[in-house]
């Protein structure tokens, strides 16, 4: 890479870098303050929606998705914890439903999805 290249990618780094610095997390007052509803009520919401979900999709476990996520709880175990009790918030094992379009996402109460085809 020539000299004006490395020095323009520095420049860059740099300008990023001090606008990132200059970012305010948003102004609540606590972390409880963002939230408007309990973790039973959101619990209670996810809930419906896997009832829905499932009675419309073709749903399975899958043992090596479950353990991807066991792992990355085991890595970060204080944002991300199974239902054991201790944490309001947890998130459910994963499991996998039929579609030909990739897709993942998560409800509302920790449950979350990935499609898969077979």
């Amino acid at each position: 890479m020539n000299t004006r290249k490395k020095y323009m990618l520095a420049v860059g780094l740099a300008f990023g870098m001090s606008l990132c610095a200059a970012v305010q997390p948003a102004p609540f007052v606590s972390s409880a303050a963002a939230h408007f509803m309990t973790s039973a009520e959101e619990h209670e919401i996810g809930r419906a929606a896997v009832e829905r979900f499932e009675e419309k999709n073709d749903v399975v476990m899958d043992d090596d998705l479950i353990t991807i996520q066991q792992r990355l709880i085991a890595s970060s175990p204080e944002h991300l914890n199974w239902k054991d009790g201790v944490h309001k918030r947890w998130l459910a094992p994963m499991k996998m439903y039929h579609s030909d379009v990739p897709n993942a996402f998560m409800l509302p109460g920790g449950y979350g999805y990935m499609a898969a085809r077979w």
